[in-house]
């Protein structure tokens, strides 16, 4: 996938760490996941904390350098969280009217379109970070606008975003801390914008220099499908633990390569779709 079609933000796809992290926390709510899917867990422990904490925190770092941009650079953030979101949920929202597996009212409906199923009950809980993630780049934008105080303008709207949500949401579970440690993790990941992709570039320089002490070649481009993984995952799951009784250990591994397999499809129908709409 190129840079400029990428759902996940194009600087943190040339820092090789970055992209391990991202699979790190991909493997960490995938492994939540799966052992709720197989009834191992029914509570929502610290492991999904941390990874989504992960995620928000590299968002925020690599959002820092792209304040100055227009009205365009949020529309395309929008659509690169969307499309994706659209083209895994669209058919699983169709399959549902026809099952009838989770009956889903027309407005319920709508809100998971528009990207806003933490207000309402969502297919699948995973897709809620959707909403949150939107909201932070919505409030990344806003703080732009601002000729001066943008950090304290940005504090301000995320503190906002964080009562609306805590008010609203209809997940109670993820309210409360874990919903203020993850808008805070993006906080301070804008905020150590430098320090954090410094880091990162560090971390890649000693992992090379320790490759290269061994005679091995330098780490290659890790693909990024992290995103469309986390989104997929779930339906996968879902699916598998109702299609046939597996084994869990048959579960997982037909859970990792259908939903690996499919992020890269789904990437590809992505990238088509955003080169058609940047146009």
């Amino acid at each position: 996938m190129t840079q400029e079609h990428s759902a996940v933000d194009a600087g943190a796809r040339t820092i090789v760490s970055a992209t391990l992290l991202r699979w790190l926390a991909c493997s960490m709510i995938f492994s939540h996941h799966y052992l709720k899917s197989i009834g191992q867990i029914s509570n929502y422990g610290l492991s999904p904390i941390i990874a989504i904490g992960i995620f928000c925190l590299l968002a925020g770092a690599f959002s820092q350098s792209r304040i100055n941009d227009t009205v365009g650079w949020l529309r395309k953030k929008i659509f690169r969280i969307l499309v994706p979101a659209w083209i895994i949920g669209i058919p699983m929202l169709v399959l549902n009217m026809v099952v009838q597996a989770k009956p889903k009212g027309f407005f319920s409906v709508v809100m998971e379109l528009i990207g806003l199923q933490f207000f309402v009950t969502p297919l699948f809980e995973a897709t809620w970070f959707v909403t949150l993630i939107l909201g932070l780049y919505l409030a990344v934008f806003l703080s732009g606008l601002a000729k001066t105080g943008r950090l304290a303008i940005l504090a301000l709207l995320c503190l906002m975003l964080y009562l609306v949500m805590n008010t609203w949401g209809t997940l109670e579970y993820l309210l409360g801390g874990k919903l203020a440690f993850w808008i805070i993790a993006f906080f301070m990941g804008y905020m150590l914008s430098n320090q954090t992709k410094n880091g990162l570039r560090a971390v890649d320089r000693w992992l090379n220099s320790r490759l290269a002490h061994r005679s091995y070649p330098a780490i290659p481009p890790i693909p990024d499908v992290t995103y469309y993984f986390y989104l997929v995952h779930p339906p996968v799951l879902y699916l598998l633990s109702r299609a046939a009784h597996f084994s869990p250990e048959t579960c997982f591994f037909w859970g990792v390569f259908v939903s690996m397999t499919a992020s890269f499809v789904v990437e590809k129908v992505d990238v088509s779709i955003q080169s058609r709409v940047s146009r």
